[in-house]
């Protein structure tokens, strides 16, 4: 974990460049740089390692940096307001190397109302890991530089969900938790109680599972490993009511829970080889669909008991109009309790994809696209009476590197459905609510904030400018 944390850390192969400029008497202007302390890179590793050794989840981080004095004015200042699309690439690489002001926040964009949205449709945000940074001191600012509550922020910005996954026991035997939020039951009764006094609705996303459920794994939590059929079904149960509860007695407005997180190839410790050739169908075209099928609905059993009027959502992923009906219909057949077919929709994924007919309508290539969420908006509703939900979605505002870690596309990928800069985000937002206006869905969540984040707000916008790996932009669409 420290060496991944020191990966992101500014200093090493370039210098973070001071904001303030000092002047000579004849007027020469000079600025710091800072870096880490270390003669090379493996140095600055070291110190960084021994710095630190021992230290505990919640502990503060200690980072040495040398300062040299160099001649000439600062690269960048904190009152440099440049929009990105007006900087060069090598300011652009300085910025997201440095961690400066990259400008994307001074970009202009357009943004189109949308005919016939609601005023209750969902326009909803994942913001998991805000309890996680909150505990590690990051605090969050308005755009008047005023500290502010993040959900004041997205209340006024016109977000009226928030979405918050939960994992059973995110730590390891040492009490160390495994990153992504540590979303354990204490995190989210905090957020949900804290967003639901902004006036936020509140979706809760079980995910049966200590970390990340997702297509590529399903494990179960530690307690539940060795359990019995029977034994699982009693603790799915248990737990579902235990924790909705909990939300309840605290004052959260929870109206809509998601059992299972994108449980297109399985669930509770059933799952498929996704990365060894296996797919959706070695799960749902099986006996072990139709136990997966049945700790769904034990699991929506126990959210019907405790919160009667909550929505109940079944998320999939990767838009695909076979799949999708093969697996809703093992899920009819089982007698599953659910509202909303739940989606997620990447369009940054998948992209390649053939989609084949549906309705006389060629859908072609690229699971998420609007022509293809509608079809599967029309399918769902057609055959199982159920409207869709896009519980998961974004796009990016540039493509380059932040923080070390892979991005969701590169500069060199193939994928241009939309532009790599904040106005091809609104655009693919505005597209996706366009089509489940169209559709009759009911909203949609953007996922997700991490790191270190900027707000603007403007009118009906909410421009916000996390810097980490996913790089997604908040737009909140106009309605008419």
């Amino acid at each position: 974990m420290l060496k991944a944390i020191f990966a992101g850390l500014a200093g090493n192969e370039y210098a973070l460049d001071g904001a303030k400029n000092c002047y000579a008497d004849n007027g020469d202007a000079y600025h710091y740089e800072f870096w880490l302390a270390g003669k090379d890179a493996t140095e600055k590793l070291n110190n960084f390692l021994i710095a630190n050794n021992g230290v505990k989840y919640g502990d503060p981080i200690k980072i040495t940096y040398t300062a040299t004095l160099t001649w000439g004015a600062a690269k960048s200042t904190a009152n440099d307001k440049t929009p990105a699309s007006r900087k060069t690439a090598e300011e652009l690489n300085l910025a997201y190397k440095t961690g400066t002001d990259t400008g994307l926040r001074y970009d202009s964009i357009t943004v189109e109302k949308i005919p016939n949205m609601s005023d209750d449709m969902i326009r909803g945000v994942d913001i998991s890991s805000y309890q996680s940074l909150i505990n590690a001191g990051v605090k969050f600012y308005d755009f008047n530089g005023q500290e502010a509550n993040l959900f004041k922020m997205l209340k006024d910005a016109g977000v009226n969900w928030i979405r918050l996954r939960l994992w059973n026991d995110p730590y390891n035997a040492e009490g160390f938790g495994y990153g992504g939020g540590n979303n354990d039951e204490e995190s989210l009764v905090k957020m949900a109680s804290e967003a639901s006094q902004y006036g936020m609705k509140i979706l809760v996303d079980f995910h049966y599972s200590d970390f990340w459920a997702d297509p590529a794994k399903q494990p179960l939590p530690k307690a539940w490993k060795n359990l019995s059929s029977a034994d699982l079904t009693k603790e799915i149960s248990l737990y579902t009511s235990k924790v909705l509860n909990d939300l309840k007695q605290a004052g959260a407005d929870v109206e809509m829970v998601q059992v299972g997180n994108e449980v297109t190839n399985g669930a509770f410790g059933i799952w498929t080889g996704r990365d060894h050739g296996e797919n959706w169908a070695t799960i749902w075209e099986s006996d072990q669909g139709n136990q997966v099928a049945k700790y769904l609905g034990t699991a929506s059993g126990a959210v019907r008991s405790v919160l009667p009027n909550a929505k109940i959502a079944i998320q999939l992923e990767t838009p695909n109009i076979s799949k999708y009906r093969s697996i809703m219909t093992v899920l009819k057949n089982n007698n599953v309790e659910y509202d909303y077919l739940g989606t997620s929709y990447y369009p940054f994924w998948s992209t390649h994809d053939g989609n084949s007919w549906y309705d006389n309508v060629d859908l072609g290539y690229g699971a998420s696209t609007p022509i293809n969420l509608e079809a599967i908006e029309k399918m769902a509703w057609r055959k199982f009476g159920k409207k869709t939900v896009v519980l998961e979605t974004g796009w990016i505002n540039n493509v380059n590197d932040a923080d070390g870690t892979g991005n969701s596309i590169s500069a060199n990928d193939e994928i241009q459905a939309y532009s790599h800069d904040p106005q091809g985000q609104v655009n693919a937002i505005e597209d996706m609510y366009k089509a489940l206006v169209a559709q009759g869905g009911v909203g949609g969540f953007l996922i997700k904030l991490v790191g270190k984040i900027g707000t603007i707000i403007r009118k009906c916008l909410m421009y916000m400018e996390p810097v980490g790996h996913q790089r997604m932009q908040l737009v909140m669409l106009q309605i008419q």
